[in-house]
């Protein structure tokens, strides 16, 4: 997938060596323990920042493709980290097969729990989105990006059971949400999403915050059951003709 081949996996066990010392080295969670061997896993970390395969984002000149573009470019203490060991996930083109195969069972298993529980997914047009964020205790802020994509999972009595949004361009999609308290409904949510997004010709998507390597072990957890892999990513110059994905 990537120039130098495809993703490392979330799920192998070079990235948990890796992101157990990165979290404990950054202190990100005050209950970071120590890993195993901080050796081995300096080492880990080491290989993936700088022989993760790399992969080319080409966005458009859409306010979508700025935004996302910005976010990549933008610089923390001078680097640009948003660019190195980041998550993605490849989403396939219409019509072939996604989550198959031994390997997504745990999430094929929560997609069923909640199909049982009485769990649907839409979009959500912008006019109900302040009350679906107030229904999660999330924050009103989270408007403020007017391009930006939505979707709710709800429960049988249409109460918000999580909440969805993401920046979308033509090729490439950035997930700025992904909230619902129980589990089964984020893995419905986050599915219903990527098959929004896949009608609309998204490629790729990746997601707001952290390395890879020092995400929160139940996010790396998530998206190694989802299928995201690590990747270094490079900006192409200039913009794709065209436009941004839409519904």
């Amino acid at each position: 997938m990537g120039d130098d081949g495809g993703p490392l996996r979330c799920s192998a066990p070079a990235v948990a060596s890796a992101a157990a010392f990165t979290r404990w080295f950054l202190r990100r969670s005050k209950s970071a323990t120590p890993p195993r061997s901080a050796l081995t896993g300096a080492r880990a970390a080491l290989e993936i920042l700088i022989g993760a395969p790399v992969l080319s984002v080409e966005l458009t000149g859409s306010p979508s493709g700025e935004l996302i573009r910005d976010y990549l470019l933008a610089r923390r203490r001078g680097v640009r980290s948003n660019l190195h060991a980041q998550s993605i996930l490849s989403i396939p083109p219409i019509g072939a097969p996604m989550l198959n195969g031994r390997r997504f069972h745990a999430a094929r298993t929560n997609i069923t729990r909640a199909h049982h529980e009485g769990i649907t997914c839409r979009e959500l047009p912008e006019s109900e989105r302040p009350r679906v964020l107030r229904e999660l205790n999330e924050p009103g802020s989270l408007l403020e990006r007017t391009v930006d994509r939505w979707w709710v999972a709800e429960r049988p009595d249409r109460s918000a059971a999580g909440v969805a949004s993401a920046t979308a361009d033509q090729k490439w999609a950035l997930l700025n949400l992904l909230v619902a308290p129980r589990y089964t409904a984020r893995y419905l949510l986050h599915t219903y999403m990527v098959f929004s997004l896949q009608a609309s010709g998204v490629r790729y998507l990746t997601h707001r915050g952290p390395s890879a390597l020092a995400i929160p072990p139940g996010l790396l957890y998530l998206q190694a059951r989802l299928g995201y892999g690590i990747v270094n990513l490079r900006l192409v110059p200039g913009r794709l003709a065209g436009s941004p994905a839409v519904a």
